[in-house]
């Protein structure tokens, strides 16, 4: 995550992290600077994978509330009382399914 670009900026820090950050550094043979962009980045990296997540959980839920909402009317559609599990339905009334979520979502 760390690019080639670079720019100095000043920063005040308390002396204890000033402390850890160069203990650190010098542990890991890099500069200060080079360890702080690096805890940095570490910190970016982990607040996009939380937004990330949330998102996908987000769309799932939206995903799981639309095909519950649109469960009725699918089965209206190819004649049944209720949607069994897809893995049971034979190939017409897939077809069916077909045409009646491309009819719905404006496709056809």
């Amino acid at each position: 995550m760390l690019t080639a670009s670079t720019r100095k900026i000043t920063i005040s820090l308390p002396t204890e992290l000033v402390a850890f950050a160069d203990g650190e550094a010098e542990r890991r043979h890099v500069s200060r600077s080079r360890m702080i962009a690096e805890a940095l980045a570490r910190m970016a990296a982990e607040t996009l994978d939380q937004q990330a997540a949330e998102g996908y959980a987000f769309y799932a839920e939206e995903a799981a509330e639309f095909a519950e909402s649109g469960s009725a009317a699918v089965a209206e559609a190819i004649g049944q009382d209720r949607l069994r599990p897809i893995g049971r339905l034979g190939v017409e009334a897939l077809v069916k399914v077909d045409q009646a979520l491309r009819f719905s979502l404006g496709l056809t």
